[in-house]
């Protein structure tokens, strides 16, 4: 009998640890999230370029400009058009 009641103890012993070691690993994830989206906005600021990630074989999104209070949409294959070209699009665009 003591040696199941032990058992019992050990395991859930080992099922809290697993528990807490997903809570911490969730915490993380949350942290992590939000250092992205912090870091999204600010590129969005500076760059005045807020990307589309919904199609990943696209390179896609919005030129926002709030002093012209504009939108400018913009879409580009990266198999048609060099990486250079597409940058040079999109600054000409955000100027």
């Amino acid at each position: 009998m003591n040696t199941i009641v032990s058992n019992q103890i050990s395991d859930l012993e080992r099922q809290s640890s697993t528990v807490e070691d997903q809570r911490q690993i969730l915490n993380k994830c949350d942290k992590d999230v939000l250092k992205a989206q912090r870091n999204l906005k600010m590129y969005v600021l500076v760059s005045k370029i807020l990307p589309t990630m919904d199609e990943p074989t696209k390179i896609s999104g919005s030129i926002v400009d709030k002093v012209k209070e504009s939108v400018e949409k913009f879409e580009f294959d990266p198999a048609n058009a060099s990486s250079f070209n597409i940058c040079n699009s999109l600054w000409k665009m955000s100027e």
